[in-house]
């Protein structure tokens, strides 16, 4: 239609050309991921449609046959969860996080942003995409796999800086092995920015995604991931909400307290923990440097003495009532400034 009104002498304005052309991109992209997630489906469904049964099949081939099956709907549940205003609301009002990202790059701007390109894993609303770019970056590849990277590149363009940051829709793998990023030939990443931490730091993560574009295309002479460092940590709490069930108007209903540990113990919850809760000491399971760590790493044990805190007169903390075991994370920006 646009070729048509050009061709006429209709063309419109510029700005009305842009947007045309915009939107032509947004459906493009669209399609483009609606196509890669019908290619799965449709591949995962003619295994099921070889193997009606697994019943004939080896142990390792039921296993690869349910891990490929289960990563079709994870792909599916992910990105369409973060497609979701709620999720972006949430992990931008978590100043404390959010301030962390924009301090480190912009006190770092000089040494590891100006003039430099950055790949953006997960960029949502773009934040920490506009974060680099006005750090002086000189290209900014912004990647999500949802379709939140139209309001990306919206939220980019009002800012004035489409000219320097692209947005790109797709799962990172994919554009990899497509050569689908817009880096040049030889053209490597200095710096990998992403927000890819989950709950306890690995559930749902991406860090095994942005490992893999780390070890493709991130300069690994001077470039670096950023955050660099990560690490969990164990400690013991108590929790008397449990002692609820001790009266519950009057009557004894202890029993359930069984039933809820049971519940709670195949299924952790996410919570806030004050700090007057803690009970014991903190202590760092594993560390890890995420410039030069591997995927075989993420899978670990870790043994752990836990000892009970101390008051300031000596009497032992919450009396030593350990009820659960809190696993946070730390994310350090192990640099310069």
């Amino acid at each position: 239609e646009l070729k048509q009104r050009r061709e006429s002498g209709n063309g419109g304005s510029e700005s009305t050309e842009k947007l045309e052309a915009s939107k032509e991109t947004d459906t493009i992209q669209i399609l483009s991921a609606r196509v890669t997630a019908l290619e799965e489906q449709l591949a995962c469904a003619k295994e099921c449609i070889a193997n009606l049964t697994t019943e004939d099949m080896s142990e390792d081939e039921k296993t690869i046959f349910l891990k490929k099956k289960a990563k079709v709907d994870n792909n599916t549940y992910y990105f369409t969860s973060y497609s979701h205003y709620a999720i972006h609301e949430t992990m931008l009002k978590d100043t404390v996080r959010t301030k962390a990202y924009e301090d480190a790059i912009m006190k770092n701007s000089a040494t590891l942003f100006k003039d430099k390109v950055v790949l953006d894993i997960g960029c949502g609303t773009g934040v920490l995409s506009i974060f680099a770019a006005k750090a002086g970056a000189k290209k900014v590849i912004a990647v999500d796999g949802s379709e939140i990277i139209r309001e990306a590149r919206n939220i980019i363009d009002a800012n004035g800086l489409s000219g320097t940051i692209t947005c790109v829709r797709g799962m990172i793998e994919t554009l990899l092995e497509k050569e689908e990023l817009p880096l040049g030939p030889g053209e490597k990443v200095d710096v990998i920015v992403s927000e890819w931490m989950g709950y306890a730091l690995f559930f749902e993560t991406m860090l095994p995604s942005v490992m893999k574009a780390r070890d493709a295309v991130m300069d690994r002479v001077g470039g670096t991931m950023f955050p660099n460092k990560a690490s969990i940590h164990l400690e013991g709490a108590s929790d008397t909400w449990l002692d609820y069930w001790d009266d519950v108007h009057g009557i004894d209903m202890t029993p359930m307290k069984h039933r809820i540990g049971t519940e709670l113990l195949v299924e952790g919850s996410v919570e806030i923990v004050d700090k007057e809760n803690v009970s014991t000491n903190r202590v760092e399971l594993v560390g890890f440097d995420l410039n030069t760590c591997k995927d075989t790493d993420l899978d670990f044990e870790a043994h752990f003495e836990l000892y009970p805190l101390l008051s300031d007169n000596g009497n032992v903390v919450n009396g030593g009532r350990v009820d659960k075991l809190v696993i946070s994370f730390d994310i350090d920006f192990d640099l310069p400034n």
